[in-house]
């Protein structure tokens, strides 16, 4: 299948379907075996082109052999979402399936819609971090908005990262929900919160982190907004760290915990405190160790309440 590049919103993507059923039969076989159709530059956020966020807030929308978006008269699956955000400061979108990482094939291989977004690229004068952050959570929202167009199940959309990106997809699973039901633009009324989520490579508790030695001399103006971490609190570390949102659900309106699949690597984990890569293993040992302790404190302030673990 030949990529249709698709610098407009997915208001155009009943469009697409048509595209699709036209551009089939000519071109199926320059497509890779394991690959449906693909569609490039999808803007799911509200920037006209011309505008500076326009080429961010893109994304790269894959679909697996057999898939299809909602095309009338044909029988397509309806297939879970796999999101997968990059790491890092800058983004990269793709020219075509050739670039895929194993990772991205490996999904489509099993049957998931993929997609890779392109997201804010913060300015390093202290921009919030969480400016990329919403970014990625609408793309959760934009899906979940047009599931019947794309014919992804809105109950099944898993959030996977590195680095940044898994930072983000634990933000929008275990923090703030960015849903706005009285907000004039209808994506924002879905959940941001997706339903599955596998952060590896990622830091998860601030308090263990030694920004004084650290590899990234810019960790705290990008996570904090401040250039000398030593002005850092406990408390505002614990704010921005994983492990406590993950322990505290009533802080962020969360009724329930998605399940994580959980990457670390104990051969790279260094002490709590001294830790200054943050792609340091010990994090996702931080994130397990607080799963069992949030359940066992919750067990032992109500016996009837059972956390999955």
């Amino acid at each position: 299948m030949q990529a249709i590049t698709l610098p407009l919103r997915l208001r155009g993507v009943i469009a697409i379907a048509l595209l699709l059923a036209a551009a089939a039969p000519a071109h199926a076989q320059l497509q890779p075996a394991a690959i449906g159709p693909y569609f490039l530059g999808v803007q799911y956020g509200t920037a006209v082109a011309g505008d500076p966020l326009y080429d961010e807030t893109t994304f790269d929308l894959f679909y697996p052999k057999g898939g299809y978006p909602h095309i009338y008269g044909i029988t397509t699956p309806v297939m879970p979402l796999a999101i997968i955000v990059h790491g890092g400061n800058t983004n990269e979108p793709l020219s075509g399936p050739q670039e895929l990482s194993p990772l991205a094939s490996s999904l489509l291989a099993k049957g998931f819609v993929v997609v890779l977004p392109s997201y804010h690229v913060l300015d390093l004068q202290g921009e919030p971090y969480v400016n990329a952050t919403k970014d990625v959570g609408r793309v959760v929202q934009f899906m979940r908005h047009y599931a019947n167009i794309v014919n992804i199940r809105p109950d099944r959309v898993f959030c996977q990262g590195h680095s940044a990106g898994g930072f983000h997809s634990l933000y929008i699973g275990l923090n703030a929900d960015f849903q706005d039901l009285a907000s004039p633009d209808p994506v924002l009324h879905e959940s941001s919160r997706p339903d599955f989520i596998a952060p590896w490579g990622a830091p998860a508790d601030w308090t263990c982190y030694d920004f004084v030695n650290s590899q990234n001399p810019f960790m705290a103006l990008l996570v904090f907004g401040v250039a000398n971490p030593t002005q850092l609190t406990k408390q505002q570390k614990l704010d921005q760290s994983p492990t406590y949102w993950l322990a505290h659900p009533e802080l962020y309106n969360r009724t329930t915990t998605p399940p994580m699949c959980l990457d670390y690597n104990l051969a790279m984990q260094s002490p709590c405190g001294a830790i200054t890569d943050p792609h340091d293993g010990k994090f996702g040992v931080l994130l397990k160790q607080n799963i069992h302790r949030a359940a066992h404190e919750r067990e032992a302030s109500d016996p009837s309440a059972q956390m999955d673990r």
